[in-house]
């Protein structure tokens, strides 16, 4: 269970704001260079190609590692930089985010190991969580380490001959794409009372529903965002959908093992055979072209935020900005402490993070120079908004991320299976959300 002070989220580099790169690097350096007593290079030209995972209590990061796709500093992925301020240690978070890195590489990169260069005093917690040493023990940066490996065993599903073979193909397409979003699994309550929706009358177990929406809420820098609920639920009703569809296939002998073993086994079992699936060149180059967008680097913007307890007060502002005094060189407007969004250029993740998807798709509307107001009368909150500068890269080249389109075009392969299957099963089967949701 992760802590819930602290605020989570993965990142790629061009995702990262200045303040975030500056606080990585004091981190990493406070640690590894002044706290180690090792001068080094730490700013070694990689961090463009990682995904960095910072953990904030607050406004400060306490936590950091960043991991590696196959084939940068191994040929499997990788994990590195993983460093605990030193106030924060001895509560579990250095295990914490080890598992969490270990997650997201075998959700991204199912079918390759995991390496890391250990330091070899932290042997013996590297070999708790499933990593083997390889090799000798090396100098690096003067410290002794050791390179080690976390094996991934695909397990392979054996099909009893009782059952049509082409229905375990389809459910297991389904269940491979739950896999990469569901956490651990436990039993079902089925005397859940109050339960957010049914499926073929089994109720959506409440704990484990407020249970994911914690863990989805531990991954957002400031909480929910407006679909979260329902996503998480829709989430849930997929889980039971295929679940209710395995106990009709007789796959299920009783409800203490299914929800971990059962969906482990379905996933590898659909992504052998989608592997050994070719795909020719001009296939893959379509498909780069029609989502060209999704290989883009993110836009960036940069917004002067004011937030107001009263309409009144934000009213004296709107009149300035109207006739255009914002560019004026004398121009200054008392700024407010309670902002939201970071004073540096942002994508629209990040906005989502701060203020939501809904707030973030206007926000990324507004044409430079102009600006957007927010009124929140309940809360007395009424802000806006100035666009000052907007940042769009082109889409790099098709042969500098041939590989990352690869993934993502067997991933909507993968997708667009599922999503039809699901949509059959909510027309056999009922479903109900509770009129409380």
């Amino acid at each position: 269970m992760k802590n819930q002070n602290i605020k989570f989220a993965w990142r790629q580099f061009n995702e990262l704001s200045p303040n975030e790169i500056y606080e990585i690097l004091h981190l990493r350096q406070k640690v590894f260079i002044v706290e180690q007593d090792c001068p080094y290079i730490d700013a070694d030209f990689s961090d463009q190609e990682a995904w960095h995972y910072l953990g904030y209590e607050g406004k400060k990061l306490i936590s950091y590692l960043r991991v590696f796709p196959p084939g940068i500093k191994y040929d499997d992925s990788s994990i590195g930089r993983i460093v605990i301020d030193e106030n924060s240690r001895n509560h579990g978070f250095g295990k914490q985010i080890t598992l969490d890195a270990i997650a997201f590489l075998q959700k991204y990169y199912p079918n390759t190991d995991i390496c890391i260069s250990a330091q070899h005093r932290l042997i013996d917690f590297y070999r708790r969580l499933g990593f083997k040493e390889e090799g000798e023990v090396y100098l690096e940066d003067d410290i002794d380490h050791i390179k080690m490996r976390l094996k991934v065993i695909a397990k392979k599903l054996s099909i009893p001959l009782v059952f049509n073979p082409n229905k375990f193909l389809i459910l297991s397409a389904l269940l491979g794409f739950l896999g990469a979003f569901i956490f651990a699994i436990v039993d079902f309550n089925f005397q859940s009372i109050d339960a957010p929706a049914t499926v073929n009358g089994y109720p959506i177990d409440t704990k484990r529903f407020q249970a994911y929406l914690s863990a989805v809420e531990s991954s957002r820098k400031f909480g929910l965002r407006s679909e979260d609920r329902l996503n998480v639920l829709n989430l849930l009703i997929n889980e039971e959908l295929l679940i209710q569809r395995a106990k009709d296939l007789g796959l299920i002998e009783n409800d203490n093992e299914i929800r971990d073993v059962i969906t482990s086994r379905m996933l590898n079992y659909i992504i052998e055979p989608l592997q050994n699936n070719t795909v020719d060149e001009l296939s893959l180059k379509s498909f780069y072209e029609s989502n060209i967008q999704m290989f883009a680097n993110p836009d960036q913007y940069l917004f002067e935020e004011w937030i107001f307890n009263s309409e009144f007060e934000r009213s004296k502002l709107v009149e300035l900005l109207e006739a255009d005094n914002f560019f004026k060189p004398d121009f200054k407007y008392k700024k407010t402490t309670n902002n939201w969004l970071p004073r540096s250029y942002v994508s629209f993740e990040k906005i989502s993070d701060y203020l939501g998807s809904e707030k973030a798709q206007l926000l990324t509307e507004v044409e430079e120079n102009n600006f957007i107001l927010f009124s929140d009368y309940q809360r007395q909150d009424f802000s806006v908004y100035f666009l000052i500068d907007k940042i769009s890269k082109p889409p790099r080249a098709f042969q500098e991320i041939k590989d990352i389109v690869m993934i993502e075009y067997k991933k909507s392969q993968e997708n667009e299976v599922i999503e039809d299957y699901l949509n059959k099963l909510r027309e056999t089967y009922t479903v109900e959300i509770s009129n409380d949701f």
